[in-house]
């Protein structure tokens, strides 16, 4: 093996047929403990290799001469262009000389060159030519990876960055992402080649070419097993989005710029998700839609604007296992003032619709349009559990979820998820986020509600109204009504008590009864109150009143900071 480092792809020909000699010796003539060993297990000892050390055992002897070219793993990464002094040519030497007949079942190609660093770097043609070797040998997964610090909002044109993915009829997964690079995907309509293995395609950071048809073509007609499709950060190129397959199981479309009509039609599709796709305008767009024919659908996930017409061509059959909706205006559009979202319009969609879990994620903003259509006109689809994720900044948010309960009147499992915002100012006492005035009287029926799970309670007043107003005088939780007489509790050993964020309610105190009347040899208690209860002071005086003399009890307030914000 070269002893310098600067072995490269350029002189492996000559290096092949180099004799090898050990140092300030005669040529090695014994035996070594591997080179008889099978090629399957050589191939197996050299992918953990870096790929560079790999390549450079073909000087050992004849035998190992081609070993290298048969690895079912290469990871090509621009890290080895030191050691080469030009990675381009490294990959395009490897690729060259590599066997054919090899299967070969991961290729990845990753290079990560800054903008001032022009030596070593990946050109456009090197990468064509890099993607067409990979689609004549690759049986397994092929990566592209490529960054090139190219400005491309200043440097990019589709028709001189134009990647043409050609077919590959061996491969099972594609992953591309490229910047500065608009990828074409085309079968190869005069020889009859498809992606015939293809089951999980991936483009991201990258664009689309022809504003999508032919991406919707290949897919729809070329990829008969396609399971995967997964299209993330499309800087442009991807107006159209026309899905027709039965094989598609994922789909994935995340931060598509300015896409105007995706329409999915897929039989057998499991699972998606569509975030950040479409417009803030989307809504009020000429010709924006979205339409799904997907009866096989299981779980559904929407962050985003609505378009202006969205269709349900068939509701999915049965039990979907979840559906997750979020007000995209509340994040990432929150600082366009008065924008909205139209979340409320993919709810409606599924309002006839049966799923296990309803998760909606949502600002309280009485002000809103869409809030009010949301409480007071949109149907909620049937659902055995309600997830409801609620910013909440200066105003109060018992009476929205109070309007909420009404209409999930048969949920069993009820979260709430309360995300404050700090430094907010109260809103004022006539707010309509308040109304209707007499909502503490509202008559609501859960009779099915058999678990209540709040996280982020502040116990502000309103929270606390909310939790009372949930649970009903003959509620399951406070079941059996003997439980403070319950005689069969012995806990003979039990020392120490603690509890955290202490509220003082009498049900609270009664549990405290409970233990000191079970704990036999109870010597101290600890209670941290939480920081709304006033009269925290006094709660070490009740306390003692029912303790036993030799017990210790010791009360402290929490502060602030150590409560959720």
């Amino acid at each position: 093996m070269a002893r310098d480092g600067s072995s490269s792809p350029a002189k492996l020909e000559r290096d092949e047929r180099a004799p090898v000699v050990s140092v300030g010796a005669a040529a090695y003539e014994g035996p070594d403990r591997i080179s008889s060993l099978a090629d399957a297990l050589l191939h197996h000892i050299l992918v953990f290799l870096p790929v560079v050390e790999a390549i450079r055992t073909c000087v050992l002897s004849r035998r190992w001469a081609r070993v290298w070219t048969g690895l079912p793993r290469l990871r090509l990464d621009d890290g080895a262009a030191e050691a080469v002094g030009s990675f381009p040519a490294l990959v395009d030497g490897v690729l060259r000389r590599y066997d054919a007949r090899v299967n070969l079942r991961d290729l990845t190609v990753s290079a990560h060159v800054g903008e001032e660093e022009e030596l070593g770097g990946l050109e456009n043609d090197d990468v064509v030519s890099l993607v067409g070797a990979a689609a004549r040998l690759v049986t397994g997964r092929f990566r592209l990876d490529v960054s090139r610090g190219i400005n491309i909002s200043e440097d990019y044109d589709e028709e001189a960055n134009l990647l043409a993915l050609p077919c590959f009829e061996r491969a099972t997964e594609i992953a591309i992402s490229i910047a500065d690079m608009a990828v074409q995907l085309a079968p190869d309509d005069h020889r009859g080649r498809t992606f015939a293995h293809l089951t999980k395609l991936h483009l991201s950071n990258t664009f689309v070419a022809d504003e999508g048809e032919l991406l919707s073509e290949v897919v729809s007609h070329g990829c008969p097993c396609l399971k995967t499709l997964e299209l993330i950060d499309i800087h442009a190129g991807a107006r159209e989005l026309t899905i027709h397959t039965t094989s598609l199981l994922t789909l994935c479309v995340v931060s598509i710029n300015d896409l105007q009509l995706l329409d999915v039609d897929a039989a057998n599709l499991r699972w998606m998700k569509v975030k950040d796709c479409f417009d803030i305008d989307a809504a009020e767009t000429e010709g924006s839609a979205m339409s799904l024919l997907t009866p096989a659908m299981e779980e559904f996930y929407w962050k985003d604007c609505c378009p202006e017409e969205v269709k349900l061509v068939r509701e999915p059959a049965g039990f979907i296992h979840k559906i997750a909706c979020v007000d995209s205006a509340s994040t990432n559009l929150s600082f366009i003032s008065g924008s909205q979202s139209f979340y409320t319009r993919i709810l409606q969609l599924f309002s006839s619709t049966c799923t296990e879990v309803l998760q909606i994620e949502f600002p309280i903003k009485p002000e809103s349009e869409e809030q009010k259509k949301f409480l007071h006109t949109v149907d909620l689809p049937y659902c055995l559990e309600l997830e409801l994720i609620v910013e909440k900044k200066e105003h109060t948010l018992a009476p929205t979820i109070v309007h909420l309960l009404k209409k999930s009147r048969w949920i069993k499992r009820f979260s709430l998820e309360i995300c404050p915002k700090k430094n907010h100012i109260q809103c004022e006492p006539n707010c309509t986020c308040r109304q209707p005035p007499n909502w503490r009287d509202q008559e609501i029926s859960l009779g099915s509600l058999e678990e209540l799970s709040i996280n982020g309670f502040g116990g502000t007043y309103d929270e606390k109204q909310l939790v009372q107003h949930a649970c009903s005088p003959n509620c399951s939780c406070d079941w059996p009504p003997n439980w403070r007489d319950n005689k069969d509790i012995s806990m003979r050993s039990l020392g120490e008590v603690e509890i955290l964020n202490f509220g003082g309610k009498e049900h609270e105190l009664d549990l405290l009864r409970v233990l000191v009347r079970v704990a036999t040899v109870l010597r101290r208690i600890r209670i941290t109150c939480h920081r709304s209860l006033s009269a925290w002071e006094r709660l070490s005086a009740v306390i003692q009143s029912f303790a036993r003399p030799e017990i210790s009890v010791e009360v402290s307030q929490d502060t602030p900071s150590m409560q959720p914000q």
